[in-house]
Parts: C-alpha cells; sequence; structure tokens
C-alpha cells in the first residue's frame, strides 16, 4: 500500500486551517479593542483569504456563508437573505450568464477579427500590438479575463510562429504581459463588472454611499487607455523590444463573417451595458423615474435584459438559453463576491471593533508619515499582495485599512480616488504565477516565453503602472471626487 505524501494531504490540511481560522480563531482572547464578535468576524475574513489562495473559491465562500451566519445574522436564513437575495447577488448572476453567452457564441474571436484587420493595425508591429492589448481588453470587459487571456495568446502564438520568432525570445513576454494586463483590465471598465462592483461594495459599506458610476468612467477608463498606450511606447522607444519579425503577412486577417446569433448577440450585450448606467442617471428624488429606477436597481435592470434575451428568437431558436449557458456559468467568482459583501459590512462595523483595532496599531506609523506617503506605500503593499493572492481579496484588505485610518488620516488624503487608486494596484497582477489564473498558464508555457523575461517585463509593468498611479491617476480623480 503507497503511503500517503504530503502532496496527498495538503488539500486536507488547508481545509482543516481553514475550518480553524473560522470557526475556532473568536475563541482566542480578544486582540485590541475587538469584540468577540469582531473576533469570529477577524477568524472568518482570514480563513477566507486563506481558503480562496490554497483552496478553492467555492469551497471557502459556502463554508464561510455558514460561519458568518452562526455570528453575525439571528439565523442562516437571514444570512442567505443578505448573501443571495442581494442586488449584487441577481447583477452578478445576469452579468456570469451574459459571459456565458459571449464565450457559447465565440464572439471574442469576431472581436480580434475585426481589430486586428484594421489598416492601421498593419502599418506598425507596435501598433498592431496595441490592438491586439485592445483586443483582450475588449473581450476581458465582456466575458472573463482568462477567457481573453486564453484567446488572445493563442492567437499570438500563430501570429509569432508565421513571423519566425524564436521559442523563448523575450519578445514573447512583451507579448504575453501586454496580454494579460488588458485582459484583466477588463473587470474594471465598468463598475458594474462582478469584481469591480464587490471592490466598491467594501467602499460603499464604510461610507454608506456609492461611487458615481460617470465620474468613474470619466477617469478610470482613460487612465486604462494611457497605461495600454504607455506599455506600448515603452516598448518601443524605451525597452527597445525586436519586432522586426512581424509583417502584414504575418497579422491575423479576417477570413470569417460573424453570425446573425453572433450579431445579435454583440448588439443586445452592448445594450446592457448601456442599461446598468442607468440608475446612475436618476437620483433619489420622489419623481416617479426617480422612484422606478431605486426600486429596480442593478439587480432588476440585469434581469429585465436577461429575460428579454431569453425572449428574443434567433434562427428559431432564443438567444440566450440558460439550460444550454449552466455549463460555462462561473460558480466560483458568484459565490465568493456575494458572500464577500455582507462580511465586508460586518467587519466594517463599529460592533465588530476590528476598524478601533486597524486605527490603534497604525498611529503610529502614520505619525511620523505624511498622507501622500501612506497612500504610496499602501498601493505599493498591494500590487506586492495581489501577485501573490487574489486580486480582489489584496484590495478588500486595504480599503479596509484605509477607512478604518480615516480619523488619523484627516482631510487631506481624497478617501474615493484613493479607494480606487488601491483598486487598480490590486489589479497590476503581471510579476508572478500566483499573480492570477491567466499568469499561472503563461509561466506554464515555457515552449513560448523564458521565465527570465517573463518576471523581467512584469517587474518593469508593475513599475511603470505605480508610477502612473501615484503622479497621474490619484492626482486627477481627486480632482474629479
Amino acid at each position: 500500500m503507497r503511503t500517503k505524501s504530503f502532496a496527498d494531504l495538503k488539500p486536507i490540511i488547508f481545509k482543516i486551517i481553514v475550518l480553524a481560522f473560522m470557526f475556532g480563531f473568536g475563541f482566542l482572547p480578544s486582540i485590541g479593542q475587538m469584540t468577540p464578535l469582531g473576533m469570529r468576524v477577524f477568524g472568518i475574513f482570514f480563513g477566507s483569504i486563506f481558503g480562496w489562495v490554497a483552496v478553492s473559491l467555492i469551497w471557502t465562500s459556502c463554508v464561510g456563508v455558514v460561519a458568518l451566519g452562526l455570528c453575525a445574522y439571528n439565523s442562516l436564513g437571514d444570512t442567505f437573505a443578505a448573501v443571495y437575495g442581494s442586488q449584487t447577488a441577481v447583477m452578478l448572476l445576469c452579468c456570469i450568464f451574459a459571459c456565458a453567452l459571449i464565450a457559447k457564441t465565440d464572439l471574442a474571436s469576431v472581436i480580434v477579427q475585426a481589430l486586428t484587420s484594421l489598416k492601421i493595425a498593419q502599418k506598425d508591429p507596435f501598433i498592431m500590438s496595441f490592438f491586439v492589448f485592445l483586443s483582450a481588453w475588449i473581450i476581458g470587459t465582456l466575458s472573463h479575463c482568462l477567457v481573453a487571456g486564453l484567446l488572445l495568446l493563442s492567437i499570438y502564438d500563430n501570429m509569432s510562429a508565421k513571423g519566425g520568432v524564436p521559442k523563448q525570445h523575450p519578445t514573447n513576454s512583451y507579448w504575453a504581459t501586454g496580454i494579460s494586463i488588458a485582459a484583466t483590465f477588463g473587470d474594471l471598465t465598468f463598475p458594474f463588472r462582478p469584481v469591480a462592483y464587490a471592490i466598491l461594495g467594501t467602499y460603499t459599506a464604510f461610507t454608506g454611499q456609492a461611487v458615481p458610476f460617470i465620474q468613474y468612467e470619466a477617469i478610470v477608463l482613460p487612465f486604462l487607455f494611457l497605461i495600454l498606450i504607455t506599455y506600448v511606447l515603452l516598448g518601443k522607444y524605451v525597452l527597445r523590444v525586436d519586432m522586426h519579425f512581424f509583417n502584414n503577412t504575418a497579422l491575423f486577417q479576417q477570413t470569417t463573417k460573424a453570425t446573425k446569433k453572433q450579431k445579435t448577440a454583440l448588439i443586445f450585450l452592448g445594450l446592457m451595458l448601456i442599461a446598468m448606467f442607468l440608475p446612475s442617471l436618476f437620483g433619489t428624488g420622489t419623481s416617479i423615474l426617480d422612484v422606478f429606477m431605486n426600486k429596480l436597481g442593478l439587480g432588476g435592470i440585469a434581469l429585465i435584459c436577461i429575460a428579454v434575451m431569453m425572449f428574443w428568437q434567433v434562427e428559431g431558436k432564443p438567444l440566450m438559453d440558460l439550460q444550454e449557458l449552466s455549463s460555462e456559468f462561473q460558480w466560483g467568482p458568484y459565490l465568493c463576491i456575494s458572500y464577500l459583501m455582507p462580511l465586508a459590512s460586518t467587519i466594517s462595523s463599529d460592533a465588530s471593533g476590528i476598524t478601533a483595532t486597524l486605527n490603534g496599531w497604525f498611529e503610529p506609523f502614520l505619525s511620523v508619515l505624511s498622507p501622500m506617503v501612506f497612500l504610496s506605500v499602501v498601493i505599493l503593499l498591494v500590487i506586492l499582495m495581489t501577485n501573490v493572492i487574489n486580486n480582489m481579496v489584496a484590495a478588500m484588505i486595504f480599503i479596509t485599512i484605509l477607512y478604518s485610518l480615516e480619523p488619523t488620516l484627516g482631510t487631506s488624503l481624497n478617501f474615493t480616488a484613493a479607494t480606487l487608486a488601491i483598486m487598480l494596484g490590486a489589479y497590476f497582477a503581471c510579476l508572478t504565477p500566483a499573480a492570477n489564473p491567466l499568469m499561472a498558464y503563461i509561466f506554464t508555457l515555457k515552449g513560448l516565453i523564458r521565465i527570465k523575461s517573463q518576471f523581467m517585463y512584469g517587474a518593469i509593468s508593475c513599475i511603470l503602472m505605480y508610477i502612473l498611479t501615484l503622479c497621474v491617476f490619484y492626482p486627477l480623480a481627486a480632482r474629479i471626487f
């Protein structure tokens, strides 16, 4: 009989650690000003972080809901209502099904073909690389960063073969890093994208108000666009990336036309994205439209959009068939994000004492740092952590710390702008295999990339984005908010 090795026992050991944090941490003596509730929630929070990284999103989130219900709510029924019955959960459900429609109809390949076939994209290899990165961003916005990344990496692999790029050439790492960055940015394009909505939900839990959607778009979209342009210019004029391999014959040419279903899906998904902006255009007044839109909310609008796509017939079949799309449904993000919202709200409550404890810990450190220096350190830490743990988790940790220290930081820091800067930093995950699933995949492409080159371009990209966030994004965002 084969003796079980540590590798065999590791999944069980990790799950035991998660359970110990979630159900046992509350029995320890109180830390700082944490209440018994705070100790239990603190244990659930760290158990969740460890479980999301070491075990899985689905299992950890399910166990976390039970643990949270036993300590923070009157019953598990109340917990389920808070987690799965919220506007956030409904909106997530609909958006993830919309992403599944993108994957099922292969709409992503149509978008890539359209962009890379533009005449301007064929004038210069660096311009062509920008449009490939832009394709990854658009597909990541409409579906999932992993879908976008895998598709564009496959396309680049074919392009590099046609151009004769040697295997493990540094140029490959330049492209792979750019594709990873752009695909990941898809999660931030719109504030109602599932992960962005969850991070901003942490902000809402602390402030009691949402980040205005119009202002969000006015600052975030141009900045993400600036990063892509700067990355291309950096590659051309500073890093001098060797692009002589690419010429017009190596470009991905448009060879197939979009089907009727693909065109219809693109139109309806575009209308859905526009519809998600509607609640932000109405206030809290007493007019009929204000009252209606506030009652409807993002969840109601998303449900209506899904219902319309299920009703609309294309070639005798519904445009969206939920039973057919169920195999593409991403359960991990749905369960994780739905659970994160009430957890963040409980952490930020005065009853937990967690914010008071964090404030006491960091106040001595803050006394010798200006608010801007503090923000620069926090963004640096979140960039480092997001390359080790889940980016959503990293953002949540540091946004929680930021608002727990609000009394100490005072009015010299714009907290909305700082929140968005931290959120951006949590998405600069392009350095290590642990940064995100796409980077883990990239590091397995040893026939395409060289590990040393991949680390080099990842590090350069993180430094570039860090500088741009501090010197460009935060000052501009502080003027808008």
